[in-house]
């Protein structure tokens, strides 16, 4: 069985170091945790005082660097409000279901982990549907016909 994702940081078949742009397990459970984090916007560091431990430690967790233990995933669930599966939900299942996260999917979900990307996706759900829509169908004619980032 293969995965799209590595379970640690290196290559299940090889034990070599994990590819620039794969993402580990560690890695996006961590991306989930800043995800909710920022969504609810709470800081580094608020996380690490409910936690008892430094904001370092919080800032490890949510780049990967290092994994985070059961019962303090359970603690941040509760602290985030969030079931323990949330954390678990950018990665592929058992039956090998969904087992593959393109790279558009993981820039988009890197994207609305930043607060940029809350800022914007909090003040679009603060309009009115009709105007949503029309934004939408704007933004959608501007990409097909905006130069791509490639192109001078």
């Amino acid at each position: 069985m293969t995965y799209a994702v590595a379970r640690r940081a290196q290559c299940p078949s090889t034990g070599l170091p994990a590819e620039v742009g794969e993402r580990t397990v560690d890695q996006l459970i961590g991306q989930q945790i800043r995800l909710r984090r920022t969504h609810l916007g709470m800081t580094q560091g608020a996380l690490a005082e409910r936690l008892g431990m430094s904001f370092q430690q919080v800032q490890k967790y949510e780049t990967g660097a290092n994994r985070v233990t059961s019962s303090t995933l359970y603690e941040i669930s509760l602290i985030l409000e969030v079931p323990v599966e949330f954390f678990f939900s950018a990665l592929p299942n058992a039956a090998g279901e969904g087992s593959h996260m393109s790279p558009e999917w993981a820039a988009r979900l890197a994207y609305i982990s930043t607060v940029e990307g809350q800022h914007l996706i909090d003040a679009f759900q603060d309009l009115p549907m009709p105007v949503r829509a029309s934004i939408l169908g704007m933004v959608r004619t501007l990409a097909r016909i905006a130069p791509t980032a490639s192109e001078p």
